[in-house]
């Protein structure tokens, strides 16, 4: 949780906290507390963003400074004749405020805006992403039969800072990749598009391209994959930024529909392929090779030629690990 959140949330929580006391002993200024919330309200959204976690939070702090000046402007007015009906709100407006107070401060801090730790080593980390096309390939999973294999490629490598140097997010795509997440959990939860958009939020380690340090002529490299269909190539950021900060030069590839998703310069959002994670998964349910060695124990050369002989049975999986390896060495050769 951020500072100007935490706050908000707390007064909310003591101006709730104040229906449940009698007016004679509520504080002179406890009227006053929504109105330092808003305060807050602006200061979150100016200084530190907004997302769409703090929704229910803000929405609250409006209801009660409106709830305020109509209490002030009620003490205007005459007091009416007592009858026992008028009580029924006095019960049951303290539980509906502790209950949505409650919804208020959960959200934020079960999708929380973290803090990535700092890296061990001594160098800076400078950080860069961009598209490169294969040209002696032909992509497997479009509908054009001219399209040739694109991959986008991020890369974090110890890097010479200057005064113009910006920190980047620690997710850059987190607008594009909240909607493919929204996407993908509709059929079990409804979220909204921008849920994930606080990822944006995360700050990292690393400088937009600033150049490579000079402290080295050469710098070895390290070419990383992230995980079937549903990973991302900035999924390891904080380990990437470790490496970076130790002298290494890491390469992360998005392997196109076969990630969560991707996003070339142009704009376009490329997610996995559909189709072929359905074929995936109807694969593997068909066996239990797979799910059965990597509960094993045994060592890593006899895990390997178990493995080899269980991919045969899931011809999808097969057939992208040669993809993936023709990815690698394709890159590699960028790169060098």
């Amino acid at each position: 949780m951020r500072l100007f959140e935490s706050l908000e949330l707390a007064v909310l929580l003591v101006y709730v906290l104040g229906f449940f006391i009698s007016k004679r002993f509520r504080p002179v200024l406890w009227g006053a507390l929504p109105f330092l919330a808003l305060v807050l309200v602006m200061l979150t959204t100016l200084i530190e963003g907004y997302r769409i976690q703090m929704l229910v939070g803000h929405v609250l702090t409006a209801i009660f400074c409106l709830f305020t000046l109509y209490q002030q402007y009620r003490k205007t007015k005459p007091e009416k004749a007592w009858r026992w009906w008028r009580w029924i709100p006095r019960i049951i407006t303290p539980v509906v405020a502790l209950s949505l107070c409650a919804l208020a401060i959960a959200l934020p801090y079960m999708f929380y805006v973290f803090h990535v730790p700092t890296p061990s080593g001594s160098y800076q980390i400078g950080t860069t992403d961009f598209s490169v096309t294969d040209p002696n390939r032909l992509e497997k999973w479009t509908t054009d039969p001219y399209d040739h294999r694109e991959l986008m490629v991020k890369m974090w490598y110890p890097a010479d800072l200057s005064e113009d140097s910006k920190l980047v997010p620690y997710d850059p795509y987190a607008s594009e990749g909240s909607k493919v997440i929204a996407r993908l959990l509709k059929q079990t939860i409804r979220l909204p598009e921008t849920w994930f958009n606080y990822m944006g939020l995360v700050k990292s380690n690393s400088y937009l391209e600033p150049p490579v340090a000079t402290a080295q002529q050469k710098y070895p490299i390290i070419i990383f994959s992230h995980g079937y269909l549903v990973g991302s190539m900035t999924q390891n950021t904080i380990l990437m930024e470790e490496l970076a900060s130790n002298g290494y030069i890491v390469v992360s590839i998005g392997h196109t529909f076969e990630t969560l998703f991707v996003s070339p310069p142009d704009g376009r959002v490329l997610p996995f392929n559909r189709k072929r994670a359905e074929q995936f998964w109807g694969e593997v349910n068909k066996t239990n090779d797979v799910r059965r060695i990597l509960t094993l124990g045994h060592d890593e050369e006899t895990l390997g030629s178990m493995f080899k002989d269980a991919i045969k049975t899931v011809p999808t999986l097969d057939s992208s690990i040669n993809t993936w390896d023709e990815d690698v060495h394709f890159i590699n050769d960028v790169v060098e």
